[in-house]
């Protein structure tokens, strides 16, 4: 009797730890997923109209992004507003491979500008501007350096 409420007892504590290792492997996965959406610049990839349209499949997604984004100055046509992010390897928004925060990044082949050793720099200035979420984001990076 006592070799099997050790038995029992062994079971628990093993399915204990073995739900407390797969928390910690999802919370790790969830980690990991959030830093490939994290942009050079800061911004979140989640949040952005293009790459959530790209993400959708959707052509009327796409066409819609590309149709606010217009201005009578600018113009986008849907193929320009596919992006798969701007720290991948995949089709990223025209205009992000003109811009000099990915240009540098990449140069240096940092993941994102809060490895940099010139953080904040003044290419930052404008993004951190229209988006103070992403100076918040990479400040928290950086501040785990």
């Amino acid at each position: 009797m006592k070799q099997n409420l050790y038995i029992t007892k062994k079971i628990v504590l093993d399915r204990t730890s073995l739900f407390e290792f797969e928390q910690k492997i999802m919370k790790k996965t969830e980690e990991i997923k959030m830093k490939m959406l994290i942009a050079y610049c800061g911004i979140d990839c989640s949040e952005c109209p293009a790459y959530l349209a790209t993400q959708s499949g959707e052509t009327k997604e796409i066409e819609k992004v590309a149709n606010e984004w217009s201005t009578e100055t600018m113009s986008f046509k849907p193929d320009e507003i596919r992006c798969q992010g701007c720290n991948q390897d995949g089709q990223v928004f025209s205009w992000c491979s003109q811009c000099p925060i990915r240009i540098c990044c990449r140069e240096k082949g940092y993941e994102n500008c809060a490895y940099c050793e010139e953080y904040i720099c003044d290419n930052l200035s404008m993004t951190f501007e229209k988006t103070p979420a992403a100076k918040e984001r990479l400040d928290e990076i950086n501040k785990k350096l």
